[in-house]
């Protein structure tokens, strides 16, 4: 009895554990996943920012004063470099307008040489008119006044300088590259008194051409035809036609006389002015070629 008691026993302990083995897995399951249920076995490590050692008061400033150094020199680099450049820009400008004044003074030779030669027609042709108003001329003397009218009304002498440095000046700022002010000035200068030069030249042309319109009442158009060209000119002087003149109204005459002095008498000044200019240009070289050490050719 007792043996079947424990038998007993035995079973019902067997599922009494069972039946709450299962109701355990079942509390197991059911319950509610928590923050607590999902923590780590084991704790994860925070990273942290590792401690700077502060710094001096004369760390910051020797930062700084290496900054401001960097930046100082790089300034001065930069300076140093545009002088530099700026200097070799003047070098070469002044080896240009060395060149330029050194082309004027053939042109400047060529005009006083053909102005000069130009001023002593015109002085010859005023004499002869001056003389037609009160005598009869032979045939060789008309000859010749129709062939120095001719000449002098076909010979242009301007001088014009070359301007090819001084454009550059102009349209640049050139004239601030120049650091020796007594070369700045003196090529102002010198372009002032070419300024100058043209303006003259323009009274002589002006006086000039209104004796040519005064002679044209003088001057048969029909013989002057016969020698068009400059070339054809000196032919005149080997001619053996006659030539005499339209009129031989003494007012008409003594006019264009008077227009043919005034227009030799600018001219004279041309020529001063070709001279002085052309000593003006040689010291200018001379200057030029001192001031900036260029090798004379």
């Amino acid at each position: 009895m007792s043996e079947e008691k424990n038998i007993g026993d035995r079973f019902k302990m067997t599922d009494d554990s069972g039946e709450q083995s299962m109701v355990d897995s079942q509390q197991s399951i059911e319950e509610p996943l928590t923050t607590y249920n999902l923590q780590p076995t084991t704790r994860m490590e925070v990273p942290h920012h590792p401690q700077v050692e502060k710094k001096s008061f004369k760390e910051y400033l020797l930062e700084g004063l290496m900054i401001f150094i960097a930046v100082t020199m790089g300034f001065i680099a930069e300076s140093i470099r545009e002088n530099i450049t700026k200097h070799e820009r003047e070098h070469h400008l002044m080896e240009m307008q060395v060149e330029d004044l050194k082309a004027d003074l053939p042109r400047l030779d060529s005009a006083i040489v053909r102005n000069t030669l130009k001023m002593n027609r015109l002085d010859t042709l005023r004499l002869l008119i001056c003389d037609a108003t009160v005598k009869p001329l032979p045939n060789s003397d008309y000859r010749l006044m129709y062939f120095l009218h001719r000449m002098v009304n076909f010979t242009t002498a301007d001088f014009i300088a070359t301007k090819r440095t001084v454009t550059q000046f102009e349209k640049n700022d050139g004239f601030g590259l120049i650091r020796k002010q007594t070369v700045s000035d003196s090529i102002n200068y010198y372009y002032q008194v070419n300024e100058g030069i043209v303006v003259q030249q323009n009274y002589h042309r002006e006086y000039l051409n209104q004796s040519y319109q005064l002679s044209q009442s003088i001057f048969d158009i029909r013989i002057l035809n016969d020698y068009v060209t400059r070339a054809d000119a000196p032919l005149m002087l080997q001619s053996n036609r006659p030539f005499n003149l339209l009129t031989k109204d003494t007012n008409t005459l003594l006019l264009c006389a008077s227009k043919l002095y005034t227009a030799r008498g600018t001219l004279f000044l041309s020529i001063n002015a070709y001279k002085s200019q052309k000593a003006r240009t040689e010291r200018l070289i001379a200057l030029i070629e001192k001031e900036y050490h260029l090798k004379k050719e």
